[in-house]
């Protein structure tokens, strides 16, 4: 009786290590970005992200699955954030001289402003800087050394 319950046991200690996941390092990004205030999954293994550059200006930034840099804007003055991301594009706010403006950039880098001339952003209408670092694959994590300063982005995946 003890053998059959050790092996039940042992056996069920087995099952429960095959479902036990690992994370693994799919790719990291580090540009001229020394602070990240914003990232946003768009659920295919990229990202837009908000960020302060070593110039000290924000831009946004949109980076495909393999972490490469596909669609970059310097922001005037300032941003309530990226409202929305997904495959197909982003959307995201600039917030200056009004009138305030919802600017879309697609998948492959090309940008159009969609807001109305004349009319300005409704500021509770805007997430500021709210980040979603999961998505189905896996998520997103921010590396920070001791020495420089500069951040870097990093894109685990589950497996």
């Amino acid at each position: 009786m003890t053998t059959y319950l050790l092996r039940g046991i042992a056996l069920g200690l087995v099952l429960v290590a095959l479902r036990v996941s690992a994370v693994t390092t799919a790719w990291s990004y580090q540009a001229d970005i020394v602070s990240f205030h914003q990232v946003v999954a768009d659920g295919a293994g990229g990202c837009g992200i908000i960020g302060t550059t070593t110039n000290g200006s924000l831009c946004v930034v949109r980076l495909n699955s393999k972490g490469e840099e596909i669609y970059r804007y310097q922001l005037g003055v300032s941003t309530y954030g990226i409202l929305t991301i997904g495959k197909k594009g982003m959307v995201f706010s600039e917030v200056g001289v009004p009138p305030y403006r919802l600017i879309y950039a697609d998948a492959k880098g090309q940008s159009i402003v969609v807001s109305s001339p004349g009319y300005n952003l409704l500021n509770m209408m805007m997430p500021t800087f709210r980040s979603q670092l999961f998505d189905k694959k896996g998520f997103f994590a921010f590396a920070l050394p001791i020495a420089p300063v500069q951040q870097k982005l990093v894109r685990y995946l589950n497996k």
